[in-house]
């Protein structure tokens, strides 16, 4: 048993550094420089998520200075100096003090931020007629929304945004128009 866990305590930390690089791995691919993934970008990935917010650690500038001998000790606070392209290592530096646990959490956050960020230009707002809206169903170049304070199913061409009824009778409950 005790030849045991020094290979436990080995498998954790193999398992938490491969964590560590996944993260890494797509901040890089979101970087807001070519040249690399800098501290502004650890910044925005620490945005992602409140609780780890506080816990992840940047380089000051007297630290850059210093060449890195001490450090990270910079809560995310004020400016950041993004001289530093940050590798493997540094940015294994900065999260040292998230719990495995804290770092999945952030990595999903990330990954859900990201989604969001990238599908946000799809949508574009259009003038509309609606009062209120309780659903909308998409079909073809159609988008479908109901209607109920006017007692309508409308449908706006989502090229021309063109509005019509598709049925009902605006301010008329029922279905007298048999649709």
């Amino acid at each position: 048993a005790v030849l045991q866990e020094p290979e436990l305590v080995a498998g954790s930390a193999v398992r938490r550094r491969w964590q560590v690089l996944q993260l890494h791995e797509v901040v890089w691919e979101h970087r807001s420089l070519p040249a690399g993934v800098v501290q502004s970008d650890v910044a925005d990935l620490a945005r992602c998520h409140k609780p780890a917010q506080e816990r992840i650690r940047f380089f000051s500038t007297a630290e850059i200075d210093g060449g890195l001998v001490a450090g990270p000790t910079q809560l995310p606070h004020g400016n950041l100096d993004d001289r530093l392209c940050i590798c493997d290592e540094l940015f294994c530096d900065m999260l040292a003090d998230l719990t495995d646990t804290e770092v999945l959490l952030l990595h999903a956050a990330y990954v859900e931020t990201l989604a969001a960020r990238e599908t946000q230009w799809h949508v574009r707002p259009v003038a509309s007629p609606l009062a209120s809206c309780v659903g909308v169903c998409v079909h073809g170049d159609w988008a479908y929304v109901s209607d109920p304070t006017q007692h309508v199913l409308r449908r706006v061409h989502m090229r021309s945004q063109v509005w019509e009824v598709a049925a009902g009778a605006e301010g008329q409950p029922g279905c007298a128009d048999g649709v």
